[in-house]
């Protein structure tokens, strides 16, 4: 993981320093420290997945970047956070997965969606969720 922030800052930052987020006030310290400062900036580098849910009106009722590992949730009054609230209509609802950046050599995604008459309680998108 380490090499691949090295071999990244190196290719997209150009040791351009000037025009890096570590440019500043302590520009000679972060470009002495270029290798142990790169990891601490840029890491855990990880894949990015982005998602919309496109309901059978072609109207967005939610999108994400990268929180694939939560519980989103939608009903006719409220709505987890990035998601919005509104009639469920019979139909096809569409789920768009985005692989905006992939970084590892296998990558095994699973998606689950389960139909409730009730909200979930507990479930941290939605502790602070749209009336």
């Amino acid at each position: 993981t380490h090499k691949l922030i090295y071999q990244a800052v190196h290719e997209y930052l150009q040791f351009d320093w000037k025009d890096s987020i570590v440019a500043g006030p302590n520009w000679d310290y972060y470009k002495k420290n270029y290798k142990k400062n790169a990891v601490e900036l840029f890491s855990p580098i990880r894949n990015l997945f982005n998602y919309t849910l496109i309901d059978p009106n072609d109207i967005v009722r939610a999108r994400g970047n990268d929180n694939f590992f939560e519980t989103m949730q939608i009903n006719k009054e409220k709505a987890s956070i990035g998601c919005v609230s509104g009639a469920l209509p019979a139909g096809d609802w569409r789920l768009i997965v985005e692989a905006h950046a992939i970084i590892s050599e296998l990558v095994i995604l699973s998606i689950e969606v389960n139909l409730n008459k009730e909200f979930t309680q507990g479930v941290k998108t939605t502790e602070k969720c749209q009336t």
